[in-house]
């Protein structure tokens, strides 16, 4: 359900950015979500529930991925208009490491770092990654590759 509060109503039309489906949140819009990196959203396109994040796309405007299951189930594609609704996900919080993954990331640690740096939904799908393995080798094995590719990822970005 989509939480209480103002409502932000658009129609956009959906391009491709690689594989991905994703439209231009007007300036109204991204306005009104205020300044960030990432605005975790909860909403509906053309009455699908969805659960984004709104990310930059520069002069402090803001891009929406629309989930493949959403534009697939909608049968629209690039070109296509679709109307949006979205509120701020005030749901959105802190992900709960296990205790198996946390023992990886010891408070004040370059990976703890590097982790919480993540969007929220990067860091719920980390952790479904990771508990789905089978067995404990696999989660350990899933930890060090995510941990090696974030500390890669950050060394990249500090290069720049």
């Amino acid at each position: 359900m989509v939480p209480q509060g103002k409502a932000r109503r658009f129609r956009a039309k959906i391009y491709k950015i690689g594989f991905n489906r994703c439209v231009d949140v007007p300036e109204r819009v991204s306005r009104a979500f205020g300044p960030g990196k990432h605005i975790p959203v909860i909403g509906r396109v053309e009455g699908e529930i969805l659960r984004s994040t709104l990310v930059p796309r520069g002069r402090g405007l803001h891009r929406l991925f629309v989930h493949s299951k959403i534009w697939r189930k909608l049968g629209v594609n690039s070109g296509d208009t679709v109307s949006i609704t979205l509120n701020r996900d005030r749901q959105a919080g802190d992900v709960q490491l296990p205790r198996e993954i946390a023992a990886a990331f010891p408070t004040g640690s370059e990976a703890l770092i590097v982790f919480n740096a993540q969007t929220a939904a990067t860091r719920r799908r980390f952790v479904s990654w990771v508990m789905e393995a089978r067995t404990p080798k696999t989660r350990d094995r899933r930890v060090r590759k995510f941990i090696e590719t974030m500390r890669n990822k950050q060394q990249n970005k500090n290069k720049r």
